[in-house]
């Protein structure tokens, strides 16, 4: 366990939240992106106590295989999406006989995001008070 010396830490431990959240931008930590852990497990409690039951075996079948662990992160997650409501809207440009299938999905893509900047626009809102 490591000792962090008074003068360290950006934030001290007597300021409020408002001065850390509306503090000077020489006081601000720098933004990093921070990756995803490459696998989620459980905890080893979990898996060494619990039996497999009809829960574990749906999830093992549904639960999508991820390739790339960058994916998880929001900015790539997005980016996937908007790469994918692009190509589903091409094929229903293509296909006369799928389109409306197709129109529905992009019609679905585009109320997450839409759901998604909602959100955002809620936690900014808290934040700023």
């Amino acid at each position: 366990m490591s000792v962090q010396r008074a003068g360290s830490n950006p934030f001290k431990f007597d300021s409020g939240i408002d001065a850390i959240v509306r503090g000077s931008q020489a006081e601000q930590m720098p933004m990093a992106e921070v990756g995803p852990a490459w696998v989620a497990q459980r905890s080893l409690l979990d898996q060494l106590y619990a039996l497999p039951n009809l829960e574990d075996y749906l999830w093992s079948q549904v639960a999508p295989e991820i390739s790339e662990a960058a994916l998880l992160l929001p900015y790539r997650f997005w980016q996937a999406v908007e790469s994918a409501r692009d190509r589903l809207q091409a094929a229903a440009a293509k296909d006369a006989r799928n389109a409306r299938l197709l129109q529905r999905a992009v019609a679905v893509l585009d109320d997450q995001s839409d759901l998604f900047g909602l959100l955002q626009q809620y936690r900014l809102a808290l934040v700023a008070g």
